[in-house]
C-alpha cells in the first residue's frame, strides 16, 4: 500500500476510535459516575422485558464496565482490536434488544447513557426506541469493525509494542519492508 494511503487509513482508524472512544465512555461514565445511575440503567434494562430479574441486576454492573474497557483500549490504541470487538459485541446485544422492543411495538426509551444525555443530543439522537436507534447502531457498529479489521491506525501503543527494532535481523528480511536501500 503506498504511503499516502496508508497514511489516510491510519488517520481514519483514529477518528473511528475516538468517535467510538466518546460513544463508549460517555456511556460508561454516565452509568457508573451518576448518584442514581446503576439504578436508573436497571430499570431501562428492565423496561426491555427480556432478562429475568437476577441477569438485570447482573448486567447493570458488568454493561457499563464492559463499556468503560472498551472506550479506554480504544483510546489508548492498546489491546484496539479486542476493544474494539467487545464494543462490537454490545452493540449487537443492544440491537438485538431494541429490535426486539421494535418488533413487540414497545414504547419505551433505549436507556442509552444512563438516561443522562444533554438536551441538545437528546433531540440529535433521539432516546425513544425506533428505526433511527436501529440506524444509530449499525453506524457504530460499522464504525467498531472497521476498526477491528483496521487495527489502532495513527498513535496506538499497538503499533509501539508491534514494531520491530531496526537491528532486527528478520526486519531485514521482511519482503514487506518499505526501507529499501
Amino acid at each position: 500500500m503506498n504511503d499516502r494511503k496508508e497514511s489516510v487509513l491510519g488517520w481514519s482508524l483514529l477518528v473511528a476510535r475516538l468517535l467510538l472512544v466518546g460513544i463508549f465512555g460517555m456511556a460508561a461514565i454516565a452509568k457508573l459516575s451518576q448518584e442514581n445511575g446503576p439504578a436508573l440503567f436497571a430499570v431501562s434494562i428492565d423496561a426491555f422485558e427480556i432478562l429475568p430479574e437476577h441477569l438485570v441486576i447482573l448486567a447493570t454492573f458488568v454493561f457499563p464496565w464492559m463499556e468503560a474497557f472498551a472506550a479506554l483500549a480504544l483510546l489508548l490504541g492498546l489491546w484496539t482490536r479486542a476493544g474494539a470487538a467487545l464494543a462490537t459485541l454490545l452493540m449487537l446485544a443492544f440491537t438485538g434488544a431494541v429490535y426486539s422492543a421494535i418488533y413487540r411495538d414497545m414504547q419505551i426509551d433505549c436507556g442509552c447513557f444512563g438516561g443522562y444525555l444533554p438536551d441538545f443530543l437528546k433531540k440529535v439522537l433521539g432516546t425513544d426506541i425506533s428505526t433511527r436507534t436501529l440506524i444509530r447502531n449499525g453506524i457504530i457498529i460499522a464504525l467498531c469493525l472497521f476498526v477491528v479489521v483496521g487495527g489502532p491506525g495513527k498513535l496506538g501503543l499497538d503499533n509501539l509494542l508491534t514494531k520491530k527494532p531496526a537491528n532486527d535481523p528478520e526486519a531485514e528480511d521482511d519482503p514487506d519492508s518499505e526501507d529499501e536501500t
